[in-house]
């Protein structure tokens, strides 16, 4: 918790004493935090996106003011004249207290990640099941559940699913499964294979 004085006084002690670079760092947000947006742009080259994508955003983000959030995308999947991208809209007030309570502990972060990301990252080192269907990846905490479905190696979900209303939903992998398989019958997947971090098999 980025909120806690002992947080802080740790961070700072760890990278004294590990003699760690303080300006090679990529800060996490909680994806709770975020917005997520799945929509289509009309343009399929890279510059064209990157001009329209918070314009376009703007209809499916309201509630909150555009110009009040840090956007970034993912490129789902191209077609002959648009792309379907995945958008990530953090409020910047989020972000900039993030890096003011890090930046207190003589840490200065090169960057502002969501911490669903890590499954995405976790896909590019370790195998993923080969199978005719798709890939769940979950993240599970005390309080949320992330969520990352691929398909053919590509995105098609990606949510942050609140668990706190069964605490004993963090420990229990039937149970967060059963909160993802409603994304799987949506995306007609016909064979699923689970990769799950931090919960625990009963």
């Amino acid at each position: 918790c980025l909120a806690t004085e002992n947080w802080q006084t740790s961070l700072t002690a760890l990278f004294r004493n590990q003699h760690f670079d303080p300006y090679q760092v990529v800060a996490s947000v909680s994806t709770q935090a975020a917005i997520l947006r799945k929509f289509p742009v009309p343009f399929i080259q890279a510059k064209q996106i990157e001009q329209v994508v918070a314009f376009e955003a703007e209809q499916y983000i309201q509630t909150i003011p555009i110009e009040e959030v840090v956007l970034d995308y993912h490129i789902l999947k191209t077609e002959d004249s648009s792309t379907r991208v995945l958008v990530a809209a953090l409020p910047r007030v989020i972000v900039q207290n993030a890096i003011a309570q890090i930046e207190a502990c003589e840490i200065y972060p090169s960057g502002i990640d969501l911490d669903i990301s890590g499954l995405l990252y976790m896909t590019q080192t370790v195998p993923l099941p080969e199978n005719d269907g798709g890939v769940i990846l979950l993240d599970v905490r005390n309080d949320t559940c992330n969520v990352l479905v691929l398909f053919a190696g590509r995105i098609e979900e990606a949510r942050a699913v609140r668990i706190n209303a069964n605490p004993e939903a963090a420990t229990d992998l039937r149970a967060t499964t059963a909160l993802a398989m409603p994304l799987f019958r949506q995306e007609g997947m016909r064979r699923t294979e689970f990769i799950t971090l931090g919960a625990k098999a009963q």
